[in-house]
């Protein structure tokens, strides 16, 4: 009997309030294997090696901090709540009216979850990264949203 026969393949998901309960700002996280949440979290980044010249070697720290970046917001599957005044919260110093005209423009009210914001998030709000990879690493908030979806399609 081969377990991974009875894997279902779908993309498992988890959602999450950040930085606390009652904050309003959600995250929808995606669930990862033990294996595929070292290799982004740093573990198997920084034995990272670069072959040049038949030669290996080892990424340099910035590259391997960006590695470590661009991995982390893979696992960001989407968010809502993100306001500007949320996200001020979070990182000091933005500039929240500015945001809101932009956002306004677009005919938005939220700041819209795309890479370039998770890496924003990712590399400015304090506890983003150890949030994300502790709700991915959480096994029971998958199950209890799988459970969620099994009931609705009863």
């Amino acid at each position: 009997m081969d377990l991974s026969n009875y894997v279902d393949g779908q993309e498992l998901l988890a959602e999450t309030e950040f930085p606390e309960e009652g904050s309003g700002f959600f995250v929808t996280v995606r669930h990862l294997s033990p294996k595929e949440l070292r290799s982004l979290t740093g573990e198997a980044a920084c034995q990272a090696v670069v072959i040049k010249g038949g030669r290996a070697r080892p990424l340099d720290e910035a590259k391997g901090q960006a590695v470590i970046e661009a991995g982390m917001a893979r696992l960001i599957h989407s968010w809502r709540g993100l306001t500007p005044e949320m996200a001020a919260s979070l990182i000091p110093g933005l500039q929240v009216k500015k945001i809101t005209a932009d956002l306004a423009a677009q005919g938005l009210t939220e700041i819209p979850c795309e890479d370039e914001n998770k890496l924003f998030l990712i590399r400015k709000a304090h506890g983003f990264i150890g949030h994300i990879e502790r709700t991915a690493k959480e096994a029971e908030l998958f199950r209890a949203r799988e459970q969620e979806e099994e009931t609705k399609n009863s």
